[in-house]
């Protein structure tokens, strides 16, 4: 048997540490309910309601996919990688997160719903209408692992009390990374200063995600947040 040079590995196993040295992600998801300081949210849509459902969905989504959470209004005061918003959560906007981003932490928003690093528009669907997802970029990380279309749900479908899904998409001219129903940027994600935001505009959490779009969400966390996919994953067959 052929033997490597000493050299060759000593570096491999440097490889090796260095890899292992990168942590898992830690998730701060946004505070489903309005603290008592804060007079209003942010959003000011036709949705604008708490959502504890909606809170409980992705959070039970995020626990099975293996990754840390602790729910938080203002994530700069805590030890989290990355924000994470979804719809009916109360966050903070973007202008409070810029420095935090910047130096290096992530954002992702989940629905039109979010501190809106990128600028977006939503769309009203009928509940549980079908949507079809469309991979544009299959070469980015967040799409690895999907295949090139599927078809899911929109957002808002986890509260009973919202009679009508939503599905959304970035305007800005940021990188389009897949189509939502037709419409460019349904997903898209971009560096701002040394952190990374993603926008996601369809449903990719709680019982109705499919496993294509909880493999979006793992990557979008694992992307945005710079960290490791959680030891002991949960992965889940492409559709």
């Amino acid at each position: 048997m052929r033997k490597l040079p000493v050299l060759v590995i000593a570096s491999l196993f440097v490889a090796a540490a260095a890899v292992a040295q990168v942590p898992t992600c830690l998730v701060c998801v946004a505070d489903p309910q309005i603290p008592p300081n804060l007079a209003a949210r942010p959003h000011s849509g036709p949705d604008a309601a708490e959502s504890v459902e909606e809170h409980t969905a992705l959070a039970n989504s995020l626990t099975a996919l293996g990754f840390t959470q602790q729910v938080a209004h203002d994530p700069t005061t805590t030890t989290c990688d990355l924000y994470v918003t979804y719809p009916g959560s109360n966050y903070l906007g973007s202008a409070a997160l810029a420095t935090w981003v910047q130096a290096g932490h992530g954002v992702v928003q989940l629905s039109d719903w979010g501190p809106n690093f990128q600028a977006n528009e939503y769309l009203e669907v009928a509940s549980g209408a079908a949507q079809t997802v469309t991979v544009v970029d299959a070469a980015h990380p967040i799409t690895a692992g999907v295949p090139a279309s599927w078809s899911t749900f929109g957002f808002w479908t986890n509260d009973p009390t919202v009679p009508e899904d939503y599905i959304a998409w970035v305007t800005a001219a940021d990188p389009n990374l897949a189509q939502i129903s037709g419409h460019d940027r349904g997903l898209s994600a971009r560096a701002e200063g040394a952190g990374r935001v993603v926008y996601v505009g369809w449903g990719v959490y709680g019982p109705a995600a499919t496993a294509n779009d909880l493999t979006i969400l793992t990557n979008a966390v694992t992307w945005a947040g710079q960290c490791a996919v959680p030891v002991g994953l949960q992965t889940f067959a492409a559709e």
